[in-house]
Formats: structure tokens, sequence, C-alpha cells
């Protein structure tokens, strides 16, 4: 296979171009977790309850640890994060749409030739090789999509294309459907 960008590295590209934007994850939610659970631990082991419910709070409090700091981790991994669509500063949401693999020269040929309209044509299929990476604004404004195929792992088998406004409509009526 040719080395194609995949699409993570053409929203990078496009966040040169400021058609998208990266933001970071907050760090409110997780610091509020750690917070919470801690409490949640000093008031089960500083207080006189039964049993039951001291460690039940203790539990509680430790889970809600736990994830608090695995999701502060994240604040600092330079992958993490997500995009927006500038004009319309709608996050963009990231969509695996495994195909049949009969229908990987048409998904090939509707990438290429940017005739999204085709899209209806295509069939879902969970066990495949094929597989399309469909990027949607949520306000379906924008979109990206490319083909993947199997090679040890799903790599790039063509450009992304870009769909914006009305061509979206045919992208998002394709990840509505239903596998056949």
């Amino acid at each position: 296979m040719q080395n194609i960008p995949d699409t993570n590295e053409f929203l990078a590209k496009l966040q040169t171009e400021n058609i998208v934007e990266k933001k970071r994850h907050s760090a409110i939610m997780p610091i509020c977790t750690l917070l919470a659970g801690a409490a949640l631990i000093a008031v089960s082991v500083a207080t006189a309850m039964p049993d039951i419910v001291s460690f039940t709070l203790l539990v509680a409090g430790g889970i809600m640890v736990i994830v608090g700091f695995a999701y502060f981790l994240r604040i600092f991994d330079k992958k993490s994060g997500y995009y927006l669509y500038v004009k319309t500063h709608s996050r963009l949401r990231t969509h695996s749409v495994y195909v049949a693999a009969s229908d990987k020269e048409l998904c090939r040929q509707i990438v290429e030739t940017k005739d999204f309209a085709r899209l209806a044509d295509v069939r879902k299929n969970n066990s495949t090789l094929t597989m399309l990476n469909v990027t949607v604004s949520d306000d379906n404004r924008f979109a990206v999509i490319q083909l993947y195929e199997y090679d040890l792992s799903f790599v790039p088998a063509t450009e992304c294309a870009v769909a914006c406004d009305n061509e979206v409509q045919h992208i998002r009526t394709f990840l509505n459907k239903t596998v056949d």
C-alpha cells in the first residue's frame, strides 16, 4: 500500500488552513470527580456508620478517584482533544463504518469522485475488511470521508474527501442506515 495520510493527519492539515480547530478537553470535570471521590473516602473513614454503608462509600469514592485520575491524565496527552468546524463551531465526530467487501470499488469511486449521493448503494457489513472512516460535524454542515482496507491493521486506501452543506446529508443518511 502507498503512504496515504490518514484522517487525523488530514484534519491536522485542515487545522493549519483554519477550516477546523482542535480543542483540548476541560480539566474541570476530572478535578471535580477526583475531589468528590476523595470526599466520599474521607467521609467513609471519618464518620461512624454501619460497615456496609462505610464500605459502599469507600468503594464508590475509590472508583470516582480512579476515573477522575484517568480523565485528568488525558489532558496532558497531545493526541487528546476534539475538532470543531470553524464556520459553525460544531464538534466533529468520527464513525467507522464497515462496508460489504463487494462494495469496496464502489466506495473507492465515491470517495475519489466525491459523488456522495451514491452512498445509498453501499451496503454495511460488520464482518468485512473494508471500512469507511467518516468524520461529520454535529450540525451536518461538514464531513471528511476516507476508505480504509485491512492489511494487518486498517490503513488508508484513498485520500480524504471533504463534503460541505448539502452533500453531507447523503453521508448522514448513509450513517443512519442499518446494517444489511
